[in-house]
């Protein structure tokens, strides 16, 4: 590079301050020459990637960008620029053992994390909430959450988000950019994409990168094809060394499935991501059913295997509920101390109680008797009888 006159000097004062940050001026200039070696390397990737998806692309064309392209590696000579130098195993707690969570448990910094629902099953709503809670730090679904910034690129329509705005009263912690592609992109301009939303992640500050659906915007041709979907998740790595926390909604496939097994598509998208959360109706045929599960599988012993949560009647929040096991003795319970009498004369015995018990809640013989005694000794409801024969045990209702 030659310089000279004011530009010269204004150039050469330029280096000194930019120096001054990168430890030398020469330190800035190898910089400057490392993000032109890096840019022109895509660049002529991006090219290459174009050119293969001609139908009508010249095979000496392609040749060319080819040799062009071996010629940029040889010419950067595998520098350390273009890949990160490996680090000693006794120094990687020096990097930060400890998983910053932006929501306990659940999604956390530096890491990718996917949502599966189903369609309208309440997912667009549990977002809304999420982002709520993070705007201010508060607790959500009784997790802890971490104050944060966070960037959703929607499917949704901007008037959606608008209404989604005023009711819920979401602040500029919170950036869309609704619907941005027209047109399916190929795979170099989703990692164009993505680098577009890393520089904004670094410029505004975003903690949390939002993907809603990924489906509407990922680059696959199939998302039953592995490697189409392990090369459509690749590049968010982008986004998650640079300390932002990534959430993938996905939706369930035709045939709802269990055990971490619930997303459409290939399952190279749940085995490259960190954490799954699998969100469903806690009763798949009640839709009034104001209750959903979150199933949770990852690579961290802190995320929650199951949540039942409720959407409060006003519509203003989630309520934690516990598990399925615990909704299910609470519901045991309640359904018990309704068939018992209040009076200790007209007590009743195990097989009694079962009969009056409603179907649907109805356990075992055996588990009832169980559950009635242990619940008798903790003082739920009162029990008289040794169970000796000849002195059945009776319940009623304190």
């Amino acid at each position: 590079m030659y310089v000279n006159g004011a530009n010269g000097n204004a150039a050469l004062a330029q280096i000194d301050y930019f120096g001054e940050r990168c430890g030398t001026p020469l330190g800035y200039v190898e910089a400057i020459l490392a993000e032109f070696a890096k840019r022109e390397r895509l660049q002529i990737a991006n090219e290459i990637v174009r050119e293969v998806q001609r139908p009508t692309g010249s095979n000496r064309e392609l040749a060319e960008l080819l040799e062009h392209w071996s010629k940029a590696l040889r010419q950067g000579g595998g520098d350390s620029s273009r890949w990160p130098p490996p680090v000693p195993i006794s120094q990687l707690a020096t990097v930060g053992a400890d998983i910053d969570y932006l929501l306990e448990g659940m999604i956390a910094r530096s890491h990718l994390r996917l949502l599966v629902a189903l369609m309208k099953s309440g997912k667009s709503t549990w977002l809304g909430f999420l982002l709520k809670a993070l705007q201010h730090g508060h607790s959500f679904i009784g997790r802890k959450t971490q104050r944060c910034r966070a960037l959703i690129v929607s499917e949704e329509s901007e008037g959606l988000w608008i209404r989604r705005r005023e009711a819920l009263g979401l602040t500029d912690a919170v950036s869309l950019m609704c619907r941005p592609m027209l047109a399916k992109p190929s795979f170099a301009d989703w990692c164009d994409f993505i680098a577009f939303v890393a520089d904004h992640a670094e410029q505004h500050k975003y903690d949390l990168i939002v993907l809603d659906t990924t489906s509407a915007f990922a680059p696959w041709k199939s998302e039953n094809d592995a490697a189409e979907v392990q090369a459509t998740i690749t590049p968010l790595n982008r986004l998650t060394q640079a300390g932002c926390a990534v959430l993938l909604v996905h939706h369930v496939g035709k045939t709802d499935q269990s055990e971490g097994r619930a997303a459409r598509g290939s399952t190279a998208l749940t085995g490259a991501v960190d954490i799954i959360l699998e969100l469903r109706r806690f009763r798949a045929d009640d839709d009034d059913d104001r209750r959903r599960v979150s199933k949770g599988r990852g690579r961290f012993e802190e995320v929650p295997t199951e949540i039942v949560i409720e959407l409060a009647t006003d519509g203003k929040g989630y309520a934690a509920q516990g598990d399925r096991k615990a909704i299910a003795a609470r519901e045991l319970d309640q359904a018990i101390l309704d068939a018992l009498p209040e009076d200790a004369l007209r007590a009743m015995k195990s097989d009694d109680v079962h009969a009056k018990l409603p179907a649907d809640l109805r356990p075992q013989r055996s588990k009832l008797a169980t559950v009635l005694l242990n619940s008798s000794t903790a003082g739920k409801w009162g029990c008289e009888g040794t169970g000796r024969k000849g002195d059945a045990r009776r319940f009623f209702r304190l």
